[in-house]
């Protein structure tokens, strides 16, 4: 697995990370367990964020979308495309309501 780049949720329970390999891997930050992996990205998943009430999974991706996820069952959400170029970074409002 490569990976770019990681993050813990803002609860501490899960860690995620970012794949160059299309996929994002959320673990359980206590038993290092997986979770969740969540796939479908044409391209690397360049960043990945969690919600401020950590229910909710961002994944952006080199292509050109940004995909929400529901944690932890790994539910796709939204599909966030129309970019013209490769996401770099996503996140979430300080309340959760907007991306």
């Amino acid at each position: 697995m490569d990976i770019g780049y990681a993050t813990f949720s803002p609860d501490g329970q899960c860690i995620g990370a970012a794949s160059a390999y299309g996929t994002s891997t959320i673990w359980n930050a206590l038993d290092g367990q997986i979770v969740l992996t969540l796939g479908d990205h044409q391209r690397g998943v360049i960043w990945v964020a969690f919600s401020p009430h950590s229910r909710q999974v961002l994944t952006a991706s080199g292509d050109h979308t940004v995909r929400l996820w529901k944690n932890p069952t790994g539910q796709l959400e939204a599909d966030l495309a129309g970019h013209s170029g490769s996401i770099s970074m996503a996140s979430f409002s300080p309340d959760g309501k907007w991306i």
